[in-house]
């Protein structure tokens, strides 16, 4: 677990809560005191993950002295109209304990962040006052319970039903409307409703199994396996580019806006490579060709990891063994290069590069004016001490492939995981669908493209059609299967109307996985 302490005045707060929030899956928001102006600097980024598919939960104070204003709790409900399916949206009142807690919890591919401390979310806060606050990256499971275990318990009051505005209103928190305003039109159906449809689907026999032994089974028939990614990370002295942007030596990343809805940042990633720079090409060539392979045959379930069918994973194994017979890049030769680039570095090498890095900073006016000479004073023994670290033996130990079979564990034995291993699959199968807008026909994962043929089986078997639509409308009714006002045999059975008791998982042809090289991206990966 990675420990970082984040702080205003200044952008390192904020900026903490927008890498947080910039991928991820689920998010919880706690706060004792929101201003409009705090929620806009994080709004967009709320809004895009709710938008990708995400959940997320806002939980705020309404305090004795009435600090959360009225126009915040009408773009909450805003927020909540918008994405009801996806945003639970509560209030602590006064009655019920004082709420000072300031947190906000998300999950991504990445992994589970938390950040703790003292900034509400204010602008005020968030960039004028002196906060302080910590933000922890791969949260552990206990963690993890224990947060989601203190929002629980603080039970606020939802802003989830229709009588939100009226429970607000009547407590002077939203100003009285006049009259009711018309509900906005319903979207116009391009298929047969999801439930007519299903309808006539042939019903599936009763379950053998308990519901948990059954879903359980999704995870026996197959593993959940690592990320595969090396640790390449450790191939490379990177400037620390917010910091030298908070300390004042550089200029913060350009942001130049193309259209009314488009724009472009450019990036300031420089770094030394402590293998010479061809071998490191090489390196990340082959990496990215290994991460191709896995994406090829594993379905990306956001809150459990990459799940591969049981029967790839032999095919798995060959290819990827395949894959490293082709170069010449084992251990071996990557500590051989490394401890010659070494000599080179630790001579006036590391010097001269950085020399090359500030001039190519002062070219594109990144660097701020008469600032070169301290920033290379910071710069230089920084990375003279990273180097040190970096030996050969450890350059090379970053070329081992780690993927592995693993037990699928809940963190606690209680139906909350298998709900969301249920809302997992059917998010991982579309997740083409959220970026090209259609139902996805082509994906790069074997293992997505075999479930969505089977989706697209029962549909065609009930008279409906596969298209995007129907591909939203199955993704807005699993959003439902999370919430325990839904009995859990209810949530199986509409589980089982899409996705049947047993899909056939024929491994890839070898020469399907390895032959295409380092142009073979597909477009509409389903993982």
């Amino acid at each position: 677990m990675t420990v970082e302490l984040v702080a205003s005045p200044g952008q390192g707060y904020i900026e903490a809560l927008r890498r947080g929030l910039a991928d991820a899956t689920s998010f919880v928001l706690v706060t004792a005191f929101a201003s409009q102006a705090g929620l806009d600097l994080v709004e967009p980024l709320l809004e895009q993950g709710l938008a990708r598919g995400g959940q997320g939960r806002l939980v705020v104070a309404v305090d004795r002295r009435g600090f959360n204003a009225t126009g915040l709790f009408e773009s909450l409900l805003r927020l909540k109209t918008a994405h009801s399916k996806r945003l639970s949206v509560g209030v602590v009142m006064e009655d019920q304990g004082l709420l000072h807690a300031k947190a906000l919890f998300t999950q991504s591919p990445t992994g589970d962040r938390l950040i703790v401390g003292s900034a509400n979310l204010t602008a005020r806060a968030l960039g004028i006052n002196h906060e302080l606050g910590v933000a922890l990256g791969g949260v552990e499971g206990n963690v993890r319970h224990a947060f989601h275990q203190f929002v629980n318990s603080i039970a606020p009051r939802s802003l989830d039903g229709e009588d939100a505005r009226a429970f607000l209103e009547k407590r002077g928190l939203l100003e009285r409307r006049p009259a009711a305003t018309a509900p906005a039109p319903a979207r116009p159906q391009t298929t047969a409703p999801l439930a007519e449809a299903f309808g006539r689907l042939k019903r599936l026999p009763p379950l053998d199994e308990v519901p948990e032994q059954h879903l359980a089974g999704w995870i026996r028939q197959g593993y959940l396996v690592g990320r595969g990614r090396r640790t390449l990370d450790a191939l490379v002295l990177r400037l620390p580019q917010e910091q030298l942007v908070r300390a004042g030596y550089i200029r913060p990343p350009r942001r130049e806006v193309i259209g009314a809805s488009s724009h472009e940042t450019r990036s300031m990633g420089y770094g030394v490579d402590l293998i010479p720079t061809a071998q490191a090409e090489v390196l990340r060539r082959d990496a990215r060709r290994v991460s191709l392979l896995l994406s090829k045959m594993t379905l990306n379930l956001p809150c459990f990891g990459l799940w591969m069918p049981a029967s790839y994973w032999d095919v798995f194994l060959a290819a990827r063994d395949g894959l490293r017979a082709a170069h010449d890049l084992t251990p071996e030769r990557i500590r051989e290069v490394a401890t010659t680039h070494r000599q080179y570095l630790l001579g006036d090498g590391l010097a001269a590069e950085l020399d090359l890095i500030l001039a190519r900073l002062t070219e594109l006016d990144i660097l701020v004016d008469g600032r070169g000479d301290a920033l290379r004073g910071y710069l230089l023994p920084r990375l003279q001490r990273e180097l040190q670290l970096r030996t050969p033996d450890v350059l090379a130990s970053c070329l081992e492939f780690r993927t592995a079979r693993q037990t699928w564990n809940p963190h606690e034995q209680t139906e909350a995981p298998f709900r969301q291993l249920m809302v997992d699959l059917v998010q991982a199968v579309f997740a083409a669908t959220y970026r090209t807008g259609d139902w996805p026909r082509r994906f790069r994962s074997h293992a997505a493209r075999q479930l969505a043929v089977s989706i697209e089986d029962r549909l065609e078997e009930g008279g409906g059609e596969a298209d995007a639509s129907t591909a939203t409308s199955i993704l807005d009714w699993a959003a439902t299967w999370e919430s325990p006002n839904r009995p859990m045999e209810v949530v199986i059975e509409e589980f089982r109307q899409i996705i049947r008791d047993e899909v056939d998982f024929p491994p890839p042809a070898l020469e399907d996985l390895i032959g295409g090289g380092d142009d073979d991206e597909e477009e509409g990966g389903g993982a």
